[in-house]
């Protein structure tokens, strides 16, 4: 029964579904970069837990659930 849900949910493989959009961002800040242009650099927000243990803040997140 595994193998036939499987079999139903499996397709083949189509790479041209795809596209490498990392890239193509990384390029355009470097040709921006080159010409002098400044560029905005994210916010990072830093997230502060009360416990250090991985597994307790998984539960954490988890309970309301």
């Amino acid at each position: 029964m595994a193998v036939e849900l499987i079999n139903q949910l499996s397709s083949d493989f189509n790479i041209a579904k795809y596209k490498d959009t990392y890239s193509d961002k990384l390029l355009k800040l470097i040709k921006a970069k080159s010409k002098g242009k400044k560029i905005k650099q994210p916010e990072m927000r830093v997230v502060h837990s009360r416990s250090r243990d991985l597994k307790e803040q998984i539960k954490s997140k988890l309970a309301p659930f």
